[in-house]
């Protein structure tokens, strides 16, 4: 049969008559059969094209919610432990119609890759090659990589699996950068919203607040884009000192915390800066600007404490994710691993039903070696091109999914933009801050959810479009390997004394034996489900308890900073209520921001020592292979014997040393977290210091101003009494009443503040008491159980009444002892309690006196009938001698001008006169009647 090249050949040389009725025919030919064929799958392949297009667009709209663990679902080929299962709603329903139709498209495509000629676009991907392909996905490895990998060597599927954990701990690290954009930008929407007030009351323009915003926005970004640059220079070195990924990742994380302790006074420092920055330049006063600060603090601990709620649902939402692939990676191997045994069981199977057919002496030996050959040759040819189009197929698969990752993930990163956009639109318009505070966190946290949903529905859809293709292949190699079986027929019917019948029955035995080992594989591979399905509960258990333990570290740490905090306020005796306040409020903003620090940080030191630990056991697991290797080689038991003993002794020595390098690691990293803490913790007393040093001089600067206004405030009501009291028009009667009125106001405001602190002690004995009774309880009852253990543990050694009687004595006293310095304790709490509830009330009398003594000022001057500029030299004379300033002058003189002309619209009913002529017009009127 000539080839298509000697077909061109003659084609070109010669002269060939062609018949026209022949020509009409295979033109007919042409038109009739090959082109509709040709349309058919074209038009079959765009239809897959759209299915697969619209199925992106639903990825990453479907609201998916996750309801429970799968115990395990076969789908395609793969098998998904620890995945998640999904509610049927009808959004779902339409998401399960999509894939199907994505599953169809990928069907398609894996046909066509198995009928594409192999020469054309075959690509060689040994072990090395596919390792040095890491570098292309930089920040992302893709499911199919890792499954393909995974499906290789196991040193290649260790690897597989050493990424992934890579891949969690670059995602945590991604988390954390995440955390800090969310920070940022919602201090800058709350800024905006608070400066938007300015800009209604007209105290500032709108241009001035904008350009005031996006100056410092852009300040920000040089700063962070400083510290990201630097923090990647890092990371390079590194790569360029170590080809261990694992390596880099740990001293990486050893040196992330400083970069993430720089961002964080970024947004400290340019606080600061934008508060200089307003009371130079804003035309606000002090006051407003220390207030705006003030508020910014308070709404950004609800943000920081926000955060902290989510952070702990994404630690769990990374966790799972990683239990997830590392299931399917997990789940790949052992089915190739499946596929190889089952390779080797035909050859084993063939060889011994060759072996009976010897016994029989239907076949010599040299026949059997030379048929077994051949067929082992088959096989193996077989399972070549099997695995050379796996690898074919797993590569262009990487391709196409890869962009169809990209763009569903530009798309979702488009919706996200404009909706952050919507809600930039939409703060000119909001006026509590609060609510601005959770719409911005609600969305960051939509946004974060989506996004774990669109990578759990790609991940899945990856790892779905290689098993179409790998189950497609396998079926082929399964029907190629059966053909082998059946070629065998006529061969040992033409070679050997078998005849055709008993040449098939061998077969269909040989069939049936490799029929019962699959199923023994389909159990084995059920356990090995069941198996990784229970240690992905241990890991996630053994998860729990650490997320516990750290737990507990941090609430004792948390106790400790408010204990310390109590001790500095308690000895800032003199420090008013509002300080206080914003002194705790702070303190409250920088625990919430450094528990969520660290819980980052904790996360991804765990995930790292969980890395390290995964590929210490490959490397004994290898080493364990190797040996049995070596044992199985051995010429005799004695030699077998000698290498079991040495093997064992290198395995004590490798699990020595992992023991060593595991207690080294999590040293260092314990080490290493607690000059974190203490690094933080530095740096945020001092920023708690600069504070309470602001805030006692501002109330030094406010008491000294008030000190000058009081002293004002006596003066002016010496001048004032002595003004009214030398003027003829003012009845004495008059001014008298009004002297006689402000005491006795004043003398209800000291009774009323007697009755309150009577009632405050009272409530506060009765609640030492309570107090005492339920702490009593609980003491004691604590005591008693801890007596009973005691009693218990002591039992066998207490053989005596006299040992038996000195250990309740012993117990009496100890009880007695915790009871006496409990009450001790309490005492110091009420004592501490009322000395604070004490300050409180003074300072509400002060300011109340000061209020009435105000009031007086008011009530003479209304009298007075003094003019205006009468007035103001009387004030202005008076504050001169009280050596207050111009800035007192006018505020006394505001606050008398309204509190006098109050005193004049109200009617004074003190006043006789007033209170008789009420009265006889109500005479008169009842008398009409």
């Amino acid at each position: 049969m000539a080839s298509c090249e000697d077909v061109d050949l003659v084609l070109a040389g010669q002269t060939v008559e062609v018949f026209p009725d022949l020509i009409f025919i295979i033109l007919t030919a042409v038109v009739g059969v090959v082109l509709p064929l040709l349309f058919a799958f074209l038009f079959l392949k765009e239809i897959g094209k759209k299915r697969v297009q619209k199925s992106e667009r639903v990825i990453g709209n479907t609201p998916r919610t996750v309801t429970e663990d799968w115990a395990g679902v076969e789908e395609d080929g793969i098998y998904y432990a620890g995945g998640a299962a999904r509610q049927t709603t009808s959004a779902y329903k339409k998401m399960q119609k999509q894939r199907k139709s994505m599953k169809v498209s990928l069907e398609m495509d894996a046909v066509v890759y198995t009928n594409e000629s192999t020469q054309d676009t075959a690509m060689e991907h040994d072990e090395d090659e596919t390792e040095g392909e890491e570098e292309e996905f930089e920040t992302y490895t893709s499911i199919v990589t890792i499954l393909s990998k995974s499906g290789m060597s196991t040193k290649a599927r260790d690897k597989a699996l050493e990424e992934l954990y890579i891949q969690d701990i670059r995602d945590s690290w991604t988390l954390q950068s995440d955390i800090h954009k969310e920070k940022t930008s919602a201090f800058f929407v709350l800024l905006q919203v608070m400066l938007g007030k300015f800009v209604a009351s007209e105290r500032i323009t709108e241009t001035y607040a904008k350009e005031f915003v996006e100056q410092y926005q852009e300040k920000m970004k040089e700063c962070e884009g400083e510290i990201l640059s630097d923090l990647k220079k890092v990371e390079q070195d590194l790569k360029e000192n170590s080809r261990d990924s694992l390596e880099v990742e740990e001293e990486l994380e050893l040196k992330r915390p400083e970069f993430s302790r720089r961002l964080a006074a970024v947004v400290d420092s340019l606080s600061a800066e934008m508060r200089d920055d307003l009371q130079k330049n804003s035309g606000l006063s002090t006051d407003e600007v220390e207030a705006l600060s003030e508020k910014l603090s308070k709404h950004m601990t609800t943000a920081e404490k926000l955060i902290g709620e989510d952070v702990e649902d994404q630690s769990v939402v990374l966790q799972d994710r990683l239990s997830k692939r590392q299931a399917l990676a997990q789940q790949y191997s052992d089915m190739t691993a499946r596929e190889s045994q089952g390779t080797q069981t035909r050859i084993v199977e063939m060889k011994n039903i060759l072996s009976d057919a010897v016994d029989d002496q239907k076949m010599t030996q040299s026949q059997v070696e030379s048929i077994l050959k051949d067929y082992e040759e088959n096989l193996a040819a077989v399972e070549e091109n099997y695995r050379s189009e796996l690898q074919r197929q797993s590569a262009e698969l990487q391709q196409k999914l890869k962009h169809h990752r990209e763009a569903a993930m530009a798309k979702l990163q488009d919706k996200h933009s404009k909706e952050q956009e919507k809600l930039q639109q939409a703060v000119t318009t909001v006026v509590n801050p609060s609510d601005i505070v959770q719409a911005h966190h609600d969305l960051q946290q939509q946004h974060r959810s989506e996004y774990n949903d669109l990578v759990d529905e790609l991940d899945y859809t990856e790892a779905e479009a290689l098993s179409v293709a790998r189950k497609k292949l396998s079926e082929t190699q399964k029907e190629e390997a059966d053909q082998v079986a059946e070629k065998m027929v006529a061969m040992l019917a033409e070679e050997t004394r078998l005849s055709e019948k008993e040449a098939q029955k061998m077969m269909k035995k040989h069939q049936a034996n490799c029929q019962a080992f699959e199923e023994q594989l389909m159990k084995e591979k059920q356990e090995q489900s069941e198996m990784l399905q229970k240690k992905i509960q241990e890991r996630k258990a053994a998860w729990e308890k650490e997320k516990e333990k750290n737990k507990v570290e941090q609430q004792q740490l948390t106790v400790e900073q408010e204990k310390t905090v109590t001790k500095v306020l308690d000895s800032q005796t003199g420090l008013e209520e509002e300080a206080r306040k914003r002194i705790l409020q702070q303190h409250e903003q920088n625990t919430a921001a450094l528990n969520n620090h660290l819980n980052l940080t904790r996360m991804r030191q765990q995930k790292l020592i969980e890395a390290k630990l995964a590929k210490r056991k490959a490397r004994m697991e290898a080493l364990k292979e190797q040996q049995k290797t070596e044992v199985n080689n051995a010429e005799n038991e004695e030699e077998a014997e000698a290498l079991k003993e040495q093997h064992e002794e290198e395995l004590r020595t490798e699990l020595a040393e992992y023991n060593k390098e595991h207690e080294k690691t999590v040293a260092v990293f314990r080490s290493k977290i607690a000059i974190e803490t203490a690094e933080m913790l530095k740096v945020q007393d001092q920023q708690m210091g600069e504070l309470l040093g602001k805030l006692q001089v501002g109330q030094a600067r406010r008491r000294a101003v008030i000190e000058r206004q009081d002293k004002a405030i006596q003066e002016l009501q010496e001048k004032l009494v002595d003004t009214v009291g030398d003027n003829s028009k003012v009845p004495e009667q008059k001014t008298e009443r009004i002297i006689q009125k402000h005491l006795r106001e004043v003398e209800e405001v000291q009774e009323k503040m007697r009755e309150a602190r009577e009632h405050q002690a009272k409530i506060l004995r009765e609640k030492y008491e309570n107090q005492k009774i339920m702490r009593e309880k609980t003491l004691l009852a604590q005591l008693d159980e801890n007596r009973v253990k005691t009693a218990k543990s002591k039992q066998r050694e207490l053989s005596t009444n006299a040992l038996e009687v000195l250990s309740r004595i012993y117990e009496e006293k100890k009880q007695e002892q915790a009871i006496k310095q409990m009450e001790q304790e309490m005492k110091s709490e009420m004592l501490h309690q009322k000395q604070e509830m004490d300050r409180q009330l003074e300072e509400a009398l002060k300011r109340e006196l000061e209020e009435r003594e105000k009031d007086f000022l008011g009530d003479l001057a209304a009298v007075s009938e003094l003019r205006k500029e009468e007035l103001t030299e009387l004030v202005s004379a008076a504050v001169e001698d009280g050596g207050g300033n111009e800035g007192d002058a006018k505020a006394i003189k505001k606050d008398l001008m309204k509190r006098m002309k109050n005193a004049k619209s109200r009617p004074d009913d003190d006043d006789e006169d007033f209170v008789e002529e009420k009265r006889s017009k109500k005479k008169k009127k009842g008398k009409k009647k």
